[in-house]
């Protein structure tokens, strides 16, 4: 078949015909997910209408921070690999298998553009919890315990607040007698 050039001269009785092909643009999405699949942030466009063939790269900075403070003040960081209700999770803490449905973006962190496909790449977030400990010393800093002024056996250390979200108040002042 005779392929005519983009640019030329009509001529009489002549029929020119070109033919252009299009390949369909591909696109990467990056998700951002709890251990439990909720989402923590807005998803962002990666690659939007890339061309096939081209490379991406999610592990870009910016593109998949270390930690992510939500509106709430609870503090999540990058899930270590591991299985969670989400599903498994990679040493680049993308989703690599769903777990609980919640979350299905289980595409590579880096890779090429393909045709007519949009890839989801799925970040996983471990909350960061801590906790709330009173230590009961003496003015030389040694470890006390023993019975309080209100008659109550006391160990050297108390746990207040166990592995509770950032953000969470607290109070001690319920666990400060004034002997022991």
């Amino acid at each position: 078949e005779k392929i005519d050039a983009e640019k030329g001269t009509i001529k009489s009785d002549t029929v020119k015909q070109l033919t252009y092909v299009y390949e369909k643009a591909g696109n990467v999405n990056i998700n951002y997910v709890d251990t439990e699949g909720t989402p923590l942030q807005a998803s962002v466009a990666d690659v939007t209408d890339g061309k096939p063939g081209s490379d991406y790269n999610t592990a870009q900075e910016g593109e998949k921070p270390e930690i992510i403070k939500t509106k709430d003040g609870k503090t999540y960081k990058l899930a270590p690999a591991n299985t969670y209700n989400v599903g498994t999770v990679s040493d680049d803490s993308n989703l690599t298998a769903v777990g609980n449905g919640k979350a299905k973006g289980i595409d590579d962190v880096t890779g090429t553009v393909e045709s007519g496909v949009t890839k989801e790449i799925t970040y996983v977030y471990k909350e960061v919890k801590g906790d709330v400990i009173v230590h009961y010393v003496d003015q030389d800093g040694n470890p006390i315990s023993g019975t309080t002024d209100d008659g109550k056996q006391t160990a050297s250390t108390v746990t207040d607040t166990p592995e509770s979200s950032t953000g969470t108040p607290y109070d001690t002042t319920d666990l400060r007698p004034n002997t022991i």
